[in-house]
C-alpha cells in the first residue's frame, strides 16, 4: 500500500489490523482511524493531517516524516515510536502515551496539546515545545537539554531526573511542578512561575540563577542568560539578577546552602555592581524560605 491514497473518511473497524502494515508515503488525511491497530505500520512521510487516531495504538509504528498536523492523537499508544522530522504542529496528544518517544533534534511541537501525556524517558533534545500545553505530563528522566519552554504550561508536571540543562523556560507556569532531582545547569528561568514547585535535591552544576522575591520582580532591566552566577559582576552595571517566582517553593537544606553561599560571595565583593540592599533582601528570602 506504498504511496496508497485512502479515502477521507474509513469505517471504524474496517481497519482493524494494521500491525506492520506498509503504509509509506500513504495519503490518510482526515481517516477515520480511531481504535485501529497500528503497532510497528510504517508510516514513513505519510499523510495523517487531521486523521482519527484516537485511542489507535501506533506503538513502535515508524512516523518518520510523516504529517500529523492537527490529528487527533487522544490517549493514542506511541510507546517507542520514531517521529523524527514529523509534523505535528496542532495535534492533539492529550492522554496519549511517548514513553521513550525518539523525536527530531530542533522537532517543532510548539502549541501542541500533550495535557497528562505519559513521557516518561522521551529524547526531546532540543525540541521547541514554546506556549505548548503540557499540563499534568510524565516527564519523569526525559531528554530536555536546550529545549524551548517558553511559555509552556506545566502546571502539576512530573520532571523528576529530567534534563532541562541549557533548556529555555522563560515565562513557563510549573506551579506545583515536580522537579525532584532535575538537571537545571544553565537553564533560563527568567519570569517562571515555581509557585509550590518541588526543587528538592535538583542539580544546580553551572546553574546561572537565584531565588528572588517576586515583589523584586519589577526592578529588574535585564536578566542573565547562560552566565554563572559568580560571573554577573563582570558584566556591565546594568545587568541584574535572572527573575524567577519562587514563592512557596519547596527547598531543601542542600539547595538553600549554596544559593545562600553564592549571594554571600557577592556581598563580600567591594566592586559589585548590584546593590547591597537588593542582595541582602534576596538573602533573607532565601533563608526564610520552608522556616
Amino acid at each position: 500500500m506504498t504511496g496508497a491514497n485512502m479515502p477521507r473518511c474509513l469505517q471504524r473497524g474496517a481497519l482493524f489490523d494494521l500491525r506492520k502494515a506498509n503504509l509509506t508515503k500513504a495519503n490518510l488525511e482526515g481517516a477515520d482511524l480511531e481504535e485501529a491497530d497500528l503497532v510497528g505500520a510504517d508510516l514513513v512521510k505519510a499523510n495523517l493531517r487531521k486523521a482519527n487516531l484516537r485511542n489507535a495504538n501506533l506503538e513502535g509504528a515508524n512516523l518518520r516524516m510523516a504529517n500529523l498536523e492537527g490529528a487527533d492523537l487522544r490517549d493514542a499508544k506511541l510507546k517507542e515510536a520514531k517521529l523524527r522530522g514529523a509534523k505535528v504542529k496542532g495535534a492533539n496528544l492529550e492522554g496519549s502515551i511517548l514513553a521513550r518517544v525518539d523525536f527530531l533534534e530542533g522537532a517543532n511541537l510548539r502549541e501542541v496539546n500533550l495535557v497528562r501525556a505519559d513521557l516518561r524517558n522521551a529524547n526531546l533534545r532540543e525540541v521547541n515545545l514554546s506556549d505548548a500545553n503540557l499540563r499534568e505530563v510524565n516527564l519523569v528522566r526525559a531528554n530536555l537539554r536546550m529545549a524551548n519552554l517558553v511559555r509552556s504550561n506545566l502546571r502539576n508536571a512530573n520532571l523528576e531526573g529530567a534534563n532541562l540543562g541549557e533548556a529555555t523556560l522563560e515565562g513557563a507556569d510549573l506551579n506545583m511542578a515536580n522537579l525532584k532531582g532535575a538537571i537545571l545547569g544553565g537553564a533560563d528561568l527568567s519570569g517562571a512561575d515555581l509557585t509550590g514547585a518541588d526543587l528538592t535535591e535538583i542539580d544546580l552544576v553551572n546553574a546561572d540563577w537565584v531565588i528572588i522575591d517576586p515583589k523584586d520582580i519589577e526592578q529588574l532591566k535585564k536578566a542573565v542568560s547562560g552566565k554563572p552566577l559568580e560571573k554577573i559582576n563582570e558584566e556591565s552595571p546594568e545587568t541584574l539578577l535572572k527573575a524567577i517566582n519562587l514563592d512557596k517553593a519547596i527547598l531543601d537544606d542542600k539547595l538553600k546552602d549554596v544559593l545562600k553561599t553564592k549571594i554571600e560571595e557577592l556581598l563580600e565583593r567591594p566592586d559589585s555592581d548590584i546593590d547591597r540592599e537588593y542582595l541582602e533582601r534576596i538573602l533573607t528570602t532565601v533563608s526564610q524560605q520552608n522556616q
